[in-house]
């Protein structure tokens, strides 16, 4: 068989083949086309609603008396009693004695005063009697001497007619003369009895006041409580011998006690830039403060986290400090409570005591109406918005406040206006959406913004 031969066998199967493939070809149906079904996105979502808002401020400080007492001697002398509850952490009522120093020396004093008092009195009586009896002597040297006089006017005239010597109208002119020296050393000692007499009812007045001293320093010795407290420490001892100005312990008074919360300076400003409409006072001192507290409903809350739940405590707001704290730019704000050891809980509300690092909270009653989203929905490009057909919305916004957890916008939004608040791997605009209200958090959107407290 020739070459050519082989080759044309070779592609006869090569021909067949592609002969079946352009006849199955040309006799092929075209594929049926299927479409695609949309993905729909699931997300959570609330309603924009617009509420009135309670502008706070956040601060955190330590719970301290409010008022702390040092008791201290007011007198010298030994200890003699020391109240068994006069010990570190005891809460002791209003008018408990702590401390009872020997009343000896001063019960002396006051026996010495109350003497000295009688014998500058009867002093003054015999001075008194004395004077009495001046006068009345006084009075009869007159009389003796009217009749000296008239003795010597006689001799006088008797001498004048020759019928007596000289020497008898010296001597009675003598006797005159001795008679008025008498007069006037009665009258001297007249004089100087209303002056001695002053003097000892000076002396009556001194010995008057070292007698109200010594009762008063009698009652110095019983160290009695002012109001009712708490003792923070003791430094004293049965028998120890203390000086007066001697430290013998330190009580805590349990009818308020504060809290000085540092709140940041740009905070505090912003938060009372809202209250005030944005006038912000470059002086912020405490009279000011408490006027602001009076005209917008000011509220100061104390909270402690505890294992289980928070305990809470209303306080007041008395005062701003003097000073803003260079290294952490805070401004402390001191807050009051009322009876901290009342309502006490055990587990769930215990004693606001001193050395608590607790948090303080601000607020106002509500001024006006924002709308209010939780602070996680606001996104670098804006919000995420569900249309009308259920396609998410990219919408840029400007928000008025930011507070906690929430954010606060004045406008940009209408009334349920669906807003995401769930978390998207990629958010697309025109993306379909599958949305469901999210009830739990929009009640406690409101809560938060109207300062409902849950905790309490």
């Amino acid at each position: 068989m020739s070459k050519w031969w082989k080759r044309a066998i070779l592609f006869i199967p090569v021909t067949i083949s592609l002969g079946f493939f352009l006849f199955l070809s040309n006799n092929k149906e075209a594929p049926i086309q299927k479409s695609i079904p949309e993905y729909s996105h699931l997300s959570r979502v609330i309603l924009a609603r617009k509420l009135e808002v309670s502008p706070k401020a956040h601060g955190y400080g330590i719970v301290k008396a409010a008022r702390v007492w040092n008791v201290i001697a007011r007198v010298s002398g030994e200890i003699e009693f020391i109240h068994p509850e006069f010990k570190k952490g005891a809460i002791l009522k209003a008018g408990t004695e702590l401390v009872r120093i020997s009343p000896r020396d001063y019960k002396l004093q006051l026996k010495q005063s109350q003497a000295n008092i009688r014998q500058a009195e009867a002093k003054v009586s015999e001075l008194k009697t004395k004077q009495q009896s001046l006068m009345k002597s006084l009075d009869i040297e007159q009389r003796v001497l009217k009749l000296n006089e008239k003795q010597l006017a006689r001799k006088q005239q008797l001498r004048q007619r020759g019928t007596i010597a000289e020497a008898a109208l010296d001597t009675e002119e003598n006797l005159v003369l001795i008679q008025l020296q008498k007069i006037q050393d009665i009258q001297n000692s007249l004089d100087l009895i209303p002056l001695q007499i002053e003097a000892q009812e000076e002396q009556i007045s001194v010995y008057e006041a070292q007698y109200e001293t010594a009762k008063i320093n009698l009652a110095r010795v019983h160290v009695k409580l002012p109001f009712d407290a708490r003792v923070s420490n003791t430094n004293v001892e049965v028998t120890q011998y203390v000086q007066t100005g001697n430290e013998m312990g330190t009580v805590d008074n349990t009818e308020t006690v504060e809290v000085e919360a540092q709140i940041p300076l740009s905070q505090f400003r912003q938060f009372l830039g809202i209250l005030t409409e944005g006038e912000v006072p470059t002086l912020i001192d405490g009279q000011s403060l408490l006027s602001l507290a009076e005209s917008v409903g000011l509220h100061a809350m104390i909270r402690l986290p505890l294992d289980k739940g928070t305990a809470v405590w209303r306080g007041r707001v008395v005062r701003v400090t003097d000073e803003i704290d260079p290294k952490t730019r805070t401004v402390g704000v001191v807050i009051e409570v009322d009876h901290p050891y009342e309502k006490i809980i055990p587990g769930k509300r215990p004693l606001l005591s001193k050395g608590m690092f607790v948090e303080v909270e601000l607020s106002s009653d509500p001024l006006s109406e924002m709308f209010i989203i939780p602070r996680s929905a606001l996104h670098e490009e804006g919000l995420y918005i569900v249309g009308d057909d259920n396609r998410l919305q990219i919408r840029p916004v400007t928000t008025t406040l930011l507070q906690g957890n929430l954010a606060m916008l004045a406008e940009g939004l209408e009334e349920n206006e669906r807003i995401v608040v769930s978390d998207l791997l990629y958010a697309t605009p025109g993306m379909l959406m599958k949305t469901k209200i999210d009830e739990d958090l929009l009640t406690l959107i409101h809560d938060e913004a109207t300062n409902k407290d849950v905790s309490q």
